[in-house]
């Protein structure tokens, strides 16, 4: 359940989310990193990161949505979204051991 900890003035406040979709399993998440605002072209730009686990990865089954909130003064702009894509590398101690030996193994005397 989603749970807003302020009050919300919508007579002078717009609240823009952004949501992924269902995801079957857990370790995704999504962020807001930025709102820009251009006067001259009277938009505003919301760019966001949604990040998700490596194919490889193993992560407990349980269904959720990701979501993000800000709120922001009322405009009359228009709001444009763009994503950033990441994909996260999972904590696979198996792979990190392997990986630390294989380093190991590059040193030369």
């Amino acid at each position: 359940m989603l749970t807003v900890k302020e009050e919300i003035n919508f007579e002078k406040s717009v609240v823009l989310a952004v949501a992924s979709a269902t995801n079957e399993e857990t370790g995704h998440k999504i962020k807001i990193k930025s709102v820009y605002e251009d006067k001259e072209e009277q938009e505003i730009l919301v760019e966001f990161e949604e990040t998700d686990p490596d194919n490889d990865c193993e992560y407990e089954l349980d269904k959720n949505i990701a979501v993000d909130m800000v709120v922001l003064s009322k405009t009359d702009y228009e709001i444009n979204f763009e994503k950033i894509m990441k994909v996260i590398q999972c904590p696979n101690e198996e792979r990190d051991t392997q990986k630390e030996s294989t380093e190991s193994s590059d040193i030369k005397d």
